[in-house]
């Protein structure tokens, strides 16, 4: 309670200035239309003087108009714009603002001293001397509690980092089960895929056994089975033939062998006769030639 009290009087203090402020705003709000009425007439001024910018007759004589009635009102109107009731208006709230100030002041200090007066009785206090140990006394305390709030932050800072080491045991504990499902699941994927393999390769080794005998039946036909068997009965007897003419030539050689080296002399008397032969045909032929 106390210490709203003294919150509430640093806040009087501070409205006062406030106050004092906004009412010098407000009597320059007030003041606003008189400058902007002093612009207007000087510009109309500057404007009907410019011989840049000419004006026309029924123009200067309405400006004609307006600046004689401002000097023919004389005092009643002043040149920049304000009228006679204005100007007492204006009068009177420069001579009430000193007084408005004071009043406010008085109000402001009054409250003050209630508000000081109802801490004093609520702390014990007569004087206001006493209200230096009070504050002696509450500025202990806060450093009492700024003492205790450095250890609730060390305790809570304790209990952050305790946290944080639960949580990095959590995330490993999370990450070793991640692991070992995923592991588990890409056991499962790969003997799934075994499987698979197994199953197509098996399904290969069927398809190529039924081409290998697709190709056989559609290669050897009946026709073709047929014909094989009918070369192979021609070549049989040709075997056959020429077993028979081997065996006689054999039989030849044998009879020829019995004969001893006559069989020799006559077969190179026979040879040296077929190289005679030869070379009087090649003499024949170049003599033919040479013809």
């Amino acid at each position: 309670m106390a210490e709203e009290l003294i919150k509430q009087i640093q806040r009087d203090r501070l409205s006062y200035n406030y106050a004092h402020a906004a009412f010098h705003q407000e009597i320059k709000e007030l003041n606003q239309p008189y400058w902007e009425t002093k612009l207007l007439v000087n510009e109309l001024r500057c404007l009907y003087d410019d011989p840049q910018r000419p004006l026309s007759e029924k123009q200067r004589e309405s400006l004609d108009i307006l600046f004689m009635d401002q000097e023919r009102d004389g005092l009643g109107r002043q040149a920049l714009g304000l009228t006679k009731q204005e100007q007492e208006e204006q009068r009177q709230a420069q001579e009430k603002t000193p007084r408005l100030i004071a009043t406010i002041d008085d109000a402001l200090q009054a409250k003050h001293d209630e508000v000081a007066q109802m801490v004093y009785s609520l702390r014990g206090a007569d004087e206001p001397k006493d209200m230096l140990s009070i504050m002696q006394r509450r500025q202990e305390e806060l450093f009492e509690l700024q003492a205790g709030l450095a250890q609730q932050h060390l305790k809570y800072a304790g209990y952050v980092n305790e946290f944080t080491e639960v949580s990095l045991e959590l995330m490993s504990t999370l990450r070793e089960i991640m692991l070992e499902i995923n592991l588990k699941a890409d056991m499962d994927r790969h003997r799934a895929f075994d499987d698979y393999y197994c199953a197509l390769a098996d399904s290969l080794a069927l398809r190529i056994k039924i081409l290998r005998v697709t190709i056989l039946s559609s290669t050897y036909d009946e026709r073709l089975v047929e014909a094989m068997r009918s070369l192979r009965s021609i070549l049989e007897a040709r075997y056959a033939d020429a077993r028979k003419q081997l065996m006689v030539a054999e039989k030849q050689i044998q009879r020829y062998e019995s004969m001893g080296k006559e069989f020799d002399t006559i077969a190179q008397a026979y040879f040296g006769l077929l190289d005679d032969i030869r070379a009087t045909q090649d003499d024949i032929e170049r003599i033919n030639a040479s013809k």
